[in-house]
């Protein structure tokens, strides 16, 4: 196998430092050529000249080589060095003219971090600064100019969204008690919002209890009462918890059960009963209890106007409830309870006379005009309203103190 021939650095790389190509390009020195024409006339055998001659310039050559390729190294080392040193320049220069000094960004990180602070601060003054004037406008404006309060008409209170007309279908009935009580729930906020409670001031704040009716603007008769009642018991969110789920969904304050048509739905947190009310006239009520986290719950009820499988009475009437009962301080809550209900009619929207409202109340109205008999009417109800709702806030007082939970 021939030995190969061995490839220099400098031949390798034509472009590279001198741009060397060859040994022949560098030549022989005077003393080597002279000595070859010495040994020439010396040797007596031309082959062998040549042979000696040949060796000798190979080894010449060899020489040669090597100091090329030192060459050829030390400048390809001089300019690596070169092009070395300038990219650690540039690089420097890169990072000199990108990057701070830590601690110059952490100085300024810091200042941002105030200045944030300081900005979330004076934002949270001004929130509290705006909630207090906000309380204190609408409590001097409630005490000073009170505007009677909207209230929904029959047609109003029979529209699409307040629907409450039940199915025999089983599965269609439980999904009819979820729609309305869960519209009632979502309604929530917007309703504490338009009933406009005063604001709690402290803890020692008196019972707040505002009845009024409020005759409706067309010509059909009815009327709507509007109940909106404030108070503080001092017992803890699970102590009222436990007593109104009893007392919702077990028993009934101030109206009698008569059947308990449906108790086991929505996991037993709700209840629908046909009642005895004014007149001896029955009513379906339908009622959800929400425990809507550790500091708040929600009682929800209304009126059903329309069932399939228990058909309603002859008389109706649109009632809807909402109690919030939520916690503000160790061992005491808020109670609020907003309570609007219209006059008594029938199925097709027909109100019942006022002196035949007043008897079912057990109120007796004297001879008089129209409008002098609503005003007596008025009066009488309020009246008896009021005693009911003071009876009721007795009760839960006794209930929470005691921490007794009513039995069946």
């Amino acid at each position: 196998m021939p030995r190969q021939r061995r490839q220099w650095a400098f031949q390798a790389d034509g472009d590279g430092p001198g741009k060397l190509h060859s040994v022949d390009e560098l030549g022989y020195s005077a003393r080597e050529i002279l000595y070859d024409a010495k040994e020439a006339t010396r040797s007596s055998s031309e082959s062998a000249t040549s042979h000696r001659v040949k060796q000798r310039q190979r080894m010449r050559d060899y020489r040669h080589a090597l100091a090329l390729e030192a060459k050829y190294l030390a400048l390809q080392v001089q300019e690596l060095e070169t092009q070395l040193l300038e990219l650690t320049k540039r690089n420097r220069r890169i990072s000199i003219d990108s990057c701070l000094p830590w601690r110059e960004v952490a100085t300024a990180l810091h200042e941002a971090a105030v200045t944030a602070t300081d900005e979330r601060d004076a934002l949270k003054a001004h929130v509290r600064d705006t909630r207090h004037l906000h309380n204190v406008m609408k409590a001097w404006v409630l005490q000073h100019h009170r505007g009677p309060m909207r209230s929904p008409s029959a047609a109003a209170a029979l529209s699409t969204w307040q629907h409450t007309h039940l199915l025999a279908h089983e599965p269609s009935r439980r999904l009819g008690f979820e729609w309305i009580t869960n519209q009632m729930f979502h309604h929530t906020s917007a309703i504490l919002e338009q009933c406009a409670f005063p604001p709690l001031v402290d803890s020692i704040a008196t019972t707040f209890l505002d009845i009024h009716f409020q005759r409706h603007d067309d010509d059909d008769g009815g009327y709507t009462m509007i109940q909106r009642h404030q108070t503080l018991f001092h017992t803890s969110l699970a102590t009222a918890t436990a007593i109104l789920q009893a007392l919702y969904l077990k028993q009934t304050i101030g109206v009698g059960v008569t059947q308990d048509l449906d108790t086991s739905f929505l996991h037993d947190s709700g209840r629908y009963s046909r009642q005895n009310s004014e007149g001896n006239h029955f009513i379906h009520f339908l009622r959800r209890v929400f425990t809507v986290d550790d500091r708040q719950l929600v009682i929800v009820g209304r009126n059903v106007l329309g069932d399939d499988k228990y058909p309603v009475g002859d008389l109706v009437r649109n009632g809807l409830a909402w109690i919030v009962v939520r916690e503000i301080a160790p061992n005491c809550v808020l109670y609020q309870n907003y309570f609007v209900c219209e006059q008594l009619h029938t199925p097709a929207g027909q109100y019942i006379t006022l002196a035949d409202d007043a008897a079912n109340k057990g109120l007796t109205l004297t001879e008089m005009n129209d409008e002098r008999m609503w005003r007596e009417f008025e009066r009488a109800a309020v009246a008896r309203q009021i005693q009911g709702i003071q009876s009721v806030e007795a009760r839960l007082h006794m209930l929470f103190d005691a921490k007794r939970i009513p039995v069946d």
